[in-house]
């Protein structure tokens, strides 16, 4: 039993581990955000041409897609962690 016990404490604890990193790169995406809204001209900006629209749109696109897909990854490990979590207070509950 305290192998089984030790087995899980040890797993939540990479599950910790990732979770802090995934938070880490979100801090990054977060930074990076913040320096494109800042960019953001308080008059309306003009574009020379077409292509200047798309290659901007698509770099905040870009930027946008990763910080949902690093808010999924997140949430994902919070789940994953949850999961094993429940599954010891259960097998606790059991028992006794």
């Amino acid at each position: 039993m305290e192998r089984e016990i030790t087995g899980i404490v040890n797993h939540i604890m990479n599950s910790q581990r990732q979770m802090a990193k995934i938070l880490q790169s979100e801090r990054h995406i977060v930074e990076h955000i913040a320096r494109i809204v800042n960019e953001i001209p308080s008059r309306q900006p003009s574009f020379n041409t077409t292509e200047a629209i798309i290659k901007n749109s698509s770099d905040v696109t870009r930027t946008v897609t990763s910080y949902l897909v690093s808010l999924a990854e997140l949430e994902e490990a919070i789940a994953i962690n949850l999961t094993i979590v429940m599954k010891q207070l259960q097998i606790k509950d059991e028992g006794e």
